[in-house]
């Protein structure tokens, strides 16, 4: 769909100077609004993802979900079938780089059955507040989440969220979507 091109073109741009404008304090209060949320203090296992580049940062969220004590899970990139593999880490040492140049687990990392994740963070170029995202369009993410019951959550910079996202039949709705200044739940 060209149009979602050219918005992932625009938003990529953009994202990069909202991620220049990011401060120490944007990311404490993201990572503060994360966890206030009933659905992570009553999680078990969170699944997160290695941001980079420009991303809305997760090193630090990451960090704290381990300290915590939750099971943090983190995604392995299947270019073969064109799918995730979960995993659990108990560190963020070790990670290696994918092609697409995102830290993740190695593949004799422990895998996680997925009907036991509670809450996953999902990344995305940007989201719209009836919870659809725009990712890279290789859909990853689509796929994999696909029938899942768990909480899903976008992470995002605040100025990446519309009010409304061109969508397709494929595409699925997150629940709720978190940045540095609000926590935006889905109405469904």
């Amino acid at each position: 769909m060209k149009e979602k091109e050219i918005l992932r073109k625009k938003f990529l741009a953009l994202r990069k100077e909202l991620f220049k404008n990011f401060s120490t304090e944007d990311e404490k209060s993201l990572i503060e609004n994360f966890f206030s949320l009933k659905e992570v203090k009553n999680s078990n296992a969170i699944l997160s993802y290695m941001s980079k580049g420009f991303e809305t940062p997760t090193l630090n969220l990451n960090l704290e979900i381990l300290k915590s004590k939750k099971i943090l899970c983190l995604p392995r990139t299947d270019f073969i079938n064109m799918n995730l593999l979960i995993k659990r880490v108990e560190s963020l040492d070790g990670l290696e780089l994918s092609k697409f140049g995102v830290l993740e687990p190695k593949a004799e990392a422990q895998d996680f059955n997925t009907t036991n994740i509670d809450v996953a963070i999902i990344p995305g170029i940007v989201f719209d507040k009836n919870g659809y995202r725009l990712g890279y369009g290789l859909g990853f993410y689509d796929r994999f989440l696909k029938d899942k019951k768990f909480f899903k959550i976008g992470l995002c910079f605040s100025g990446q969220i519309l009010d409304n996202l061109p969508i397709e039949h494929h595409d699925i709705r997150l629940d709720c979507l978190i940045s540095e200044k609000s926590i935006l739940r889905i109405k469904k």
